[in-house]
């Protein structure tokens, strides 16, 4: 058997090259993204992403679990930012809603109000 014809076992699935396209597509896509809606998830992810290429720095299996706890730990950290964030809106649209009703009810009270005293002021015949 030739030597050139053993696989090394790696740690990671994807060789090197792949990887780095594949973290270059997701650093862009979170940037562009992150630009447009500006969440904070999206910022988390655009270096959790990258981060993960630090993985072929050494073949250490510590280092490995490592990064892998870091990476599991930004996404926890970007689904918790997404929850708050959607309650946060919630929150904050229906405050909106409660002081559009307050408003309406003001401008509609300002309104009846000025019927009332175009009523009073206007000159009765005698």
């Amino acid at each position: 058997m030739n030597s050139k014809e053993i696989v090394q076992p790696n740690l990671f699935p994807f060789p090197f090259p792949v990887h780095l396209v594949f973290a270059c597509l997701a650093l862009f896509f979170f940037i562009i993204l992150y630009l447009r809606d500006r969440k904070t998830y999206q910022l988390i992810f655009t270096f959790a992403m990258p981060l993960s290429l630090v993985i072929w720095i050494t073949n250490n299996r510590t280092f490995f679990y490592f990064v892998g706890i870091v990476e599991l730990a930004l996404i926890i950290i970007a689904l918790v930012t997404a929850i708050l964030d959607k309650i946060k809106k919630k929150t904050q649209a229906s405050e909106t809603e409660t002081t559009g009703e307050n408003t309406e009810a003001a401008d509609s009270a300002i309104a009846d109000n000025a019927v009332i005293t175009e009523e009073t002021d206007s000159p009765t015949e005698e």
